[in-house]
């Protein structure tokens, strides 16, 4: 339901269930990432690392959107060493396509504002 809530954009509703769903459960990856991003989308950047980290630790093979998110709340807080290795991580994977663009026009920016030595 969470991930259903998360895909209609209900935030708040998606946060509930998937808060939830990991006390029940607090392995499941998917349920974390989910959560993750319903934070997120209401900009608690902090709270959504956590979770967002924990997902990444159980299934380091989680979705693209695992990892851009991260990444982002990584950046919101100020972290920007650490967004810019979890973007470096997912490059290893995948070297081309619109995901690695995507990440390496986001570490060329933090590069080019001084957030980040090299890219």
């Amino acid at each position: 339901m969470g991930v259903l809530d998360l895909e209609q954009r209900e935030w708040l509703k998606a946060q509930s269930v998937l808060e939830k769903a990991t006390q029940i459960e607090p392995t499941i990856a998917r349920a974390l990432s989910a959560l993750g991003m319903a934070l997120g989308n209401q900009k608690k950047y902090a709270e959504a690392i956590v979770p967002l980290e924990k997902a990444v630790e159980l299934d380091s093979a989680s979705g693209w959107e695992t990892h851009w998110s991260l990444a982002q709340s990584l950046v919101a807080v100020g972290r920007y060493e650490e967004s810019a290795q979890v973007l470096r991580e997912v490059l290893k994977k995948h070297t081309d396509g619109p995901e690695a663009a995507t990440a390496r026009r986001f570490l060329a920016k933090l590069a080019a504002d001084g957030k980040i030595k090299g890219q």
